[in-house]
């Protein structure tokens, strides 16, 4: 089924294109593997972030082949090099050393900073934040886009600013993340952030561990910053102190079946280690953020509710209505102190 060209009446489906694609991926056909490369490639042009994701969520069952040929395509805009063509070879995964994609500073360094947390159980905590790039939505007031929104997806912001994907994203191993990590502080408390980072849970599950391995003395706090979107598996959760998790509301402007994810909504409802916040605007929004409470079963002392805003006068705005509301329902307040102590500015 031609789901991505126009010319054979195709409209550019990502979300059935990437279904399709996963239900094949391990398919060891080269016929099949040749298939997925191609509706991947196909989808380059419609929405090239969603393609990105789905080779970085994906990457362990990836073959050789459709990484080299899609990346190509995302690179040059064509399948293979000029004057040259891909091999047929058999699909098979490489070895290599795992990096990281963080989100790149303009110095060339990657985001990782030590600061206090400004939101939700552990507001005013000296922490040490990494942030990832990527995201699998695209929220129109997001003040990280330059995780994502880059020049050539047709995702818009009230920014309106788009970003070279070269420009804003940095690849690491492990290793090198934790050095930074070490010429910035020895803090304990970590707040793993993005875009989205839940894409790469398994290399976060790999620093974690590296961080223990290498400071056994050490007593160490990693939380996590989520759009609900993804559910963590078994060894990401066994390592993870803290899920900060932030569903999406229609005042994103994305649609509903993006940012609301049943499956993976009700098993983090069900974790001790879950916190919930919701960013109020409208009075449409409080009515949707208890419905979603409401439908998850989530625990209102895990709810926390933050006026949207990106400056001290927007919080001052909006605070007092959010409180009020938190007072009169039993939810929690969070304020975004980071935006009071240092304003809306990267890494800090």
């Amino acid at each position: 089924m031609a789901l991505n060209t126009k010319s054979r009446g195709g409209k550019g489906d990502p979300e059935r294109t990437l279904k399709v694609c996963k239900a094949l991926i391990s398919d060891p056909e080269i016929i099949v593997q040749k298939a997925i490369s191609w509706a991947l490639r196909e989808l380059v042009p419609w929405d090239r972030s969603a393609v990105e994701t789905f080779l970085d969520q994906h990457d362990e069952n990836v073959s050789a082949l459709v990484k080299r040929e899609v990346k190509k395509k995302l690179v040059t805009g064509k399948k293979n090099q000029p004057g040259g063509f891909a091999a047929i070879e058999p699909c098979q995964h490489v070895l290599r050393i795992r990096e990281m994609k963080l989100a790149r500073m303009p110095d060339g360094s990657p985001e990782i900073f030590h600061t206090i947390q400004g939101e939700g159980r552990s507001i005013g905590m000296p922490t040490i934040f990494i942030r990832s790039s990527l995201c699998n939505l695209h929220c129109q007031w997001c003040d990280t886009a330059y995780t994502w929104n880059w020049e050539d997806t047709n995702f818009a912001t009230e920014s309106g600013k788009k970003y070279r994907r070269e420009d804003q994203i940095v690849s690491l191993p492990i290793e090198e993340i934790a050095n930074h990590v070490g010429d910035i502080s020895d803090c304990p408390n970590f707040v793993f952030t993005g875009g989205e980072p839940l894409l790469q849970q398994r290399d976060w599950t790999a620093l974690m561990k590296y961080f223990r391995k290498e400071n056994p003395e050490q007593t160490f706090h990693f939380e996590i910053e989520t759009n609900g979107t993804l559910a963590p598996n078994d060894g990401f959760l066994e390592s993870i102190h803290q899920l900060n998790i932030s569903p999406k509301l229609a005042n994103t402007g994305v649609a509903e079946k993006l940012r609301i994810k049943p499956d993976a909504l009700f098993q983090l409802a069900t974790l001790e280690k879950s916190d919930f916040k919701f960013v109020i605007e409208s009075d449409a929004d409080f009515a949707e953020m208890q419905q979603l409470v409401s439908d998850f079963g989530i625990r209102h002392d895990r709810v926390f509710l933050m006026p949207k805003a990106n400056s001290i006068d927007e919080l001052d705005a909006n605070s007092n209505r959010v409180a009020d509301f938190c007072k009169d329902h039993g939810f929690r307040f969070s304020d975004r102190l980071h935006i009071r102590l240092f304003g809306a500015k990267r890494g800090v």
